[in-house]
């Protein structure tokens, strides 16, 4: 049988603007994440929007910088440890990305029993170490275009084996 359903609160990774959710939930119909490996089901792609609804300045834009949600500060959703960084990626052109490190540039947080994993942030951009303790609300890093992107903030909940067979 499985073990009773717990939640993680989380707070939103972002301060200033407005942002919507372009993947995320629990289903494949509106959560493209949900039907991949298990780790990231409960990712979220999040954009920023200007007041019109638009995640980006033009139609397609071939600029990183026209993207809203670009450079924009990433917060920690959570109080707890940094139980990993990786740096070092550059950005990805907006017409490919790196399948050697589709995460990209990221940090992953452990609170509450679960790893909370920050990805395609900016090259250069982390301001957090490794077994560094963070509160909820602090900055961590940009947003950036690193790894599998396009160009999206993506976020994912690690939960730990909880039950086994």
């Amino acid at each position: 049988s499985l073990p009773p359903a717990r939640h993680i609160e989380l707070a939103f990774p972002f301060k200033h603007g407005a942002y919507t959710i372009l993947q995320g939930g629990s289903s494949s119909w509106i959560n493209f994440h949900f039907r991949g490996e298990t780790e990231s089901r409960f990712g979220l792609d999040i954009v920023q929007v200007d007041n019109l609804g638009r995640r980006a300045d033009g139609l397609l834009p071939q600029h990183l910088d026209a993207y809203h949600t670009y450079r924009d500060e990433v917060y920690s959703p959570c109080s707890g440890r940094v139980m990993a960084v990786i740096d070092g990626w550059p950005d990805s052109p907006l017409s490919s990305y790196d399948a050697d490190e589709p995460g990209g540039n990221q940090v992953a947080i452990e609170c509450g029993g679960a790893v909370v994993w920050l990805q395609h942030l900016l090259n250069g951009s982390i301001e957090v170490a490794v077994g560094q303790t963070v509160p909820a609300g602090d900055a961590l890093a940009q947003v950036g275009n690193s790894g599998k992107s396009s160009p999206v903030y993506y976020t994912h909940l690690t939960l730990p084996t909880i039950y086994s067979v």
